[in-house]
C-alpha cells in the first residue's frame, strides 16, 4: 500500500506528518512497539509517542521502519533524533481507534484480493463452457483455477429464492466466505446471477456427495438460496454438461415439488428422467409447433385421469406410485399411506380401465414414462389435462 494513500485515508487523524519512504511495507503485519523492544528492518510499528522518544535516543537503529505514532497533538511534537530513512505518522487517534481503522482497510484490501481471484475464476469458466467436448483446452485452462481438482468432479448452482430481493454485495461476500469455509480448497465464484461450487472428491460418489447436505441446506436457508447439483464425473470437457444439467435441475426442482426431498437442495439424478423429458418436449416444439405434448402420453393414462375426475378418484397417481415402487404392494401401500386391501381394489379398477396387464414389462414402462410426461405437464408446464 503507497504511504500517500494510507495518509489520505487516515486524514482525519492526522496532525504532522514526515515521510521519507515512497511506500509502507505491510505485509507482515503491524507490530505493536513497546519500550526496549528490538525493532527490524522494514518494520512497521504502532506506537505510543513517549515509546517512539525512549526509540529515537537508542544509539543505533535500524534503517527502513514505519511508525504509526497515537495519541499526539500540536503541542508534544517537539522530536529529536528524527532518522530521514524512517518514515512516522503522527496520529490524534487512540488505540482503539487506529485498530478498529486499520483493520477495516486491511479488510477492504482483503475483499479486492478476493474479488479479483473471484473475476479470474469467471473468466476460466466462462471460456470452458463455451468450447465443450474440447478437452486438450479445458486441460489447459483448468489449470488456471485456484484450487486444483480431485479426481471426480461435481458442478453446483446456486441462485436466489424467486421472490426473494437480489442479494446485496455485502451479504454475497458474506456467502461466499460462509461457503468457502463449509467447502475448504474448492473454487467457488458468482457467475452471472447465481454462485459456482465446482465440488470435487476422490471417491467415485454414490446418490450424494460427500459433504453434509443438512449443514449445506441450513446455510441456503439462511441466505434465502436454492442449489441444483449435477452428477459427477472425470472428464473435464463435460464440465460445461454438468453446468447445464444442473442449471436445468434447479428450475425442474423448483417447479416440480412432488419429486422434492430437500426444499432447497436439487440433486439431478432426482430429476433425470424429466430432464429427459424437457428435452424431448424442446424437439416435439421445434417439430410439430406446438407443446401439447399430452400427445405422447399412453391413451391409459388418459382414460385413467379422466375417470379421476369423473369420480374424484386418485387412481393415476395411485398407479404412479405403484410403478415406482417396482410393482411392490407393501412399499406402495407405506409411500401412500394406504391400507394394502384398499390398494389392492384401486389395482384392480386400474386394470379394469387400462384392459393392458400391469405384470407386463413393456406395459409397465410405458406407463411410467406416462406418469412422468404428465406430471411434467402439470407442475413444469402448469397445463390441464
Amino acid at each position: 500500500m503507497k504511504s500517500e494513500e494510507l495518509v489520505l485515508i487516515l486524514s482525519q487523524y492526522i496532525k504532522k506528518t514526515v515521510l521519507a519512504s515512497s511506500d509502507i511495507k505491510i505485509e507482515n503485519g503491524i507490530s505493536l512497539l513497546l519500550p526496549n523492544s528490538y525493532l527490524k528492518q522494514d518494520g512497521v510499528y504502532l506506537c505510543r509517542l513517549n515509546t517512539l522518544k525512549e526509540i529515537l535516543n537508542f544509539e543505533s537503529q535500524p534503517a527502513n521502519i514505519t511508525f504509526f505514532v497515537i495519541d499526539c497533538t500540536e503541542a508534544s511534537l517537539e522530536i529529536e533524533n528524527i532518522q530521514t530513512n524512517c518514515s512516522y505518522l503522527f496520529l490524534s487517534c487512540t488505540m482503539d481507534e487506529i485498530s478498529v481503522l486499520l483493520s477495516n482497510i486491511f479488510q477492504r484490501n482483503e475483499r479486492l484480493i478476493v474479488r479479483s481471484n473471484y473475476k479470474k475464476m469467471q473468466a476460466i469458466w466462462n471460456q470452458i463452457i463455451q468450447i465443450p467436448g474440447q478437452t486438450d483446452e479445458i486441460l489447459t485452462i483448468i489449470k488456471d483455477f485456484y484450487y486444483s481438482f480431485h479426481k471426480y468432479i461435481a458442478c453446483l448452482v446456486l441462485t436466489m429464492e424467486q421472490d426473494c430481493a437480489k442479494i446485496s454485495e455485502n451479504d454475497l461476500l458474506l456467502l461466499l466466505e460462509e461457503l468457502n469455509i463449509f467447502f475448504p480448497e474448492t473454487n467457488i465464484f458468482p457467475y452471472k446471477n447465481h454462485i459456482i461450487i465446482l465440488y470435487s472428491q476422490d471417491n467415485r460418489p454414490t446418490s450424494t456427495l460427500s459433504f453434509s447436505y443438512d449443514s449445506f441446506s441450513s446455510i441456503l436457508h439462511k441466505y434465502h438460496m436454492n442449489a441444483g447439483i449435477s452428477n459427477a464425473c472425470r472428464y473435464p470437457h463435460m464440465y460445461p454438461t454438468l453446468y447445464h444439467t444442473s442449471l436445468s435441475t434447479l428450475d425442474l426442482g423448483i417447479k416440480i415439488s412432488s419429486f422434492r426431498i430437500n426444499n432447497r437442495i436439487y440433486q439431478y439424478e432426482n430429476f433425470s428422467t424429466f430432464y429427459m423429458i424437457d428435452l424431448c418436449v424442446k424437439e416435439f416444439v421445434r417439430i410439430h409447433g406446438h407443446s401439447d405434448i399430452i400427445y405422447l402420453v399412453s391413451p391409459c393414462i388418459i382414460e385413467l385421469y379422466r375417470y379421476d375426475i369423473k369420480h374424484n378418484a386418485d387412481l393415476l397417481s395411485t398407479l404412479f406410485h405403484y410403478l415406482l415402487n417396482g410393482c411392490n404392494i407393501t412399499n406402495t401401500s407405506k409411500s401412500l399411506y394406504m391400507h394394502r386391501n384398499t390398494l389392492f381394489n384401486k389395482l384392480k379398477k386400474i386394470n379394469s380401465i387400462i384392459s393392458s396387464p400391469l405384470d407386463n414389462g413393456r406395459t409397465q414402462f410405458k406407463l411410467l414414462m406416462s406418469c412422468f410426461v404428465v406430471t411434467y405437464y402439470r407442475e413444469y408446464m402448469e397445463r390441464i389435462l
